[in-house]
């Protein structure tokens, strides 16, 4: 909301003109928290799957467990925390979420990034316990730690949604 004053501008300057208005501007935009919608994670690999990415009984424990809940938002899984997660749940085999976004500096900035299209997806970052067994190196559990809002995402369908304040 942009707020114009009508309180004219004080001739504290000496000589100075005014220019175009008689009426001081004052920009109180006000921005509260954001609530982001979106993909995290496309539908998962099937079982028989030992790499990196995310198995379909992966999604399954982290929607049922809400493992992801509370876990910290960030910009390209860098720097402060600008959120948290809020909810997830599994839909079409996919992995959702709404993620909450601070108003704090941070956040602000990402907030922007989402509303201008700057930053229209997302990715989920996680630890993975590395096998080595016979010369092969397979994935083993993987452990959930953020969610990061990236201009570009290493998954397909991997996208923000929609948006709230």
């Amino acid at each position: 909301m942009f707020i114009y004053s009508v309180t004219p501008i004080p001739k504290k300057f000496g000589d100075a003109k005014r220019r175009s208005t008689p009426y001081a501007y004052k920009n109180t935009q006000t921005r509260g928290r954001m609530l982001v919608w979106g993909t995290v994670n496309p539908e998962g690999e099937h079982e028989s799957h030992a790499g990196v990415l995310l198995r379909q009984k992966d999604i399954d424990d982290i929607a049922s467990h809400g493992s992801l809940l509370g876990k910290p938002v960030k910009l390209e899984h860098k720097g402060a925390e600008i959120g948290q997660v809020k909810s997830v749940w599994k839909h079409n085999n996919r992995l959702d979420c709404v993620l909450q976004i601070h108003d704090n500096v941070e956040g602000l900035f990402a907030q922007d990034f989402i509303q201008s299209g700057r930053c229209k997806e997302l990715s989920l970052g996680y630890i993975i316990d590395m096998k080595h067994s016979k010369g092969e190196i397979t994935g083993g559990k993987k452990q959930v730690v953020e969610v990061s809002i990236v201009k570009k995402g290493a998954r397909h369908e991997c996208e923000i949604r929609g948006f709230a304040k």
